[in-house]
């Protein structure tokens, strides 16, 4: 009886090692691990790789912010004006020791330096964490795909357990902080953006439109009519508009066409950006802004004018802005003026 029970042992193991090998059980086993736990380290090291860019780029917009203060320190020492000049060299030292800008810091008594000041803050805390956020989404939603690939293949393998952990990292991916925070980001810039769209269509244009002249300055090969500075007021209002809506292809219809084709359409739009920085402040209500004064020279073909922004209870002039005649249309003229160049950015880091 017992010699009888050994050998049905015998044969029941010998089956049970036939039907299901237990090395391959257990490499197939291993495999799908190896698999989620490849796709859950890539998307950890692409996450720090995308904390790692911002964390350089933060450091890069401080070093632009301090350049561009040397800039302007320089500028103020051209034009012999003492009191600002003294302002910026206090703002760098202390910029330097502390890096942020709160609202305290805030000097609404130099407007070129309340600009920079304004444009570093919106950078900082609006430009950055969208740009971050973005591809935390992107990566987020290449890991779920990869991830759904993978569950797919697993149940259709009969593999139900393993497929089933595999759902639940798909769960713990949506509920990670950094994926949700990122999605608030982007979703609370996308309500300002509409925002921002519905106020600009209901309230009245933010540059002043001067009023048609009676009388018409028609001359040959001309393709406006009407008096020739209400026009180039008329063409910089339309240029001031395009660059707050930041709809650069827009503002390129302003641009004297051989600077733009010369120096090409990056170049120009950041120049543009650092030409009219005090245009990001009229998105405040206390600051507006205006066409002033137009010159034009003998010859009609160059012309000069003169911005004017509202800020404490007072219109200042801004740097004049020169305008070309070409083939009969008025366009902003960059290469007259010695316009301040903007400061030279870091190179980035190779990792």
């Amino acid at each position: 009886m017992k010699r009888y029970l050994s050998v049905l042992v015998g044969i029941i193991l010998s089956i049970s090692s036939y039907l299901i090998p237990p090395a391959a059980a257990a490499s197939k086993a291993s495999e799908e691990s190896q698999e989620i736990t490849h796709l859950r380290s890539t998307f950890e090291k692409e996450l720090k790789r995308i904390n790692e860019e911002q964390a350089n780029a933060i450091n890069d917009l401080q070093e632009q912010y301090i350049g561009s203060l040397n800039v302007l320190e320089s500028t103020m020492q051209k034009a012999g004006k003492l009191e600002p000049l003294l302002a910026i060299r206090k703002e760098r030292e202390r910029f330097k020791t502390e890096r942020e800008i709160r609202d305290v810091n805030l000097l609404q008594d130099v407007l070129e330096l309340l600009t920079l000041q304004v444009e570093y803050r919106k950078a900082l805390e609006e430009k950055l964490p969208l740009e971050r956020a973005k591809k935390i989404v992107a990566l987020a939603q290449q890991y779920d795909n990869s991830l759904n690939n993978l569950q797919v293949k697993l149940t259709q393998k009969g593999n139900l357990e393993a497929a089933i952990n595999v759902k639940s990292e798909r769960e713990s991916l949506e509920k990670r902080s950094e994926v949700t925070a990122a999605r608030f980001v982007i979703a609370d810039a996308e309500v300002k953006m509409q925002k921002n769209l519905q106020e600009n269509e209901a309230a009245p244009p933010k540059v002043v439109s001067p009023q048609p002249e009676k009388k018409a300055d028609i001359t040959a090969g001309k393709k406006y009519t009407g008096k020739t500075e209400n026009y180039i007021r008329k063409r910089y209002t339309a240029l001031c508009d395009s660059i707050i809506n930041q709809d650069w292809k827009k503002a390129m219809e302003y641009i004297d066409p051989d600077f733009v084709k010369t120096r090409g359409y990056d170049a120009v739009e950041m120049q543009l950006g650092f030409v009219f920085p005090f245009l990001k402040l009229t998105e405040k209500p206390q600051f507006k802004l205006k066409t002033g004064d137009v010159t034009v020279d003998e010859d009609k073909q160059r012309a000069t004018l003169i911005p004017k922004i509202w800020f404490n209870n007072g219109w200042h002039e801004q740097p004049a802005v020169d305008w070309i005649e070409v083939d009969g249309e008025w366009y902003l003229d960059m290469k007259q003026r010695s316009w301040p160049a903007p400061p030279p950015r870091p190179h980035l880091r190779r990792r």
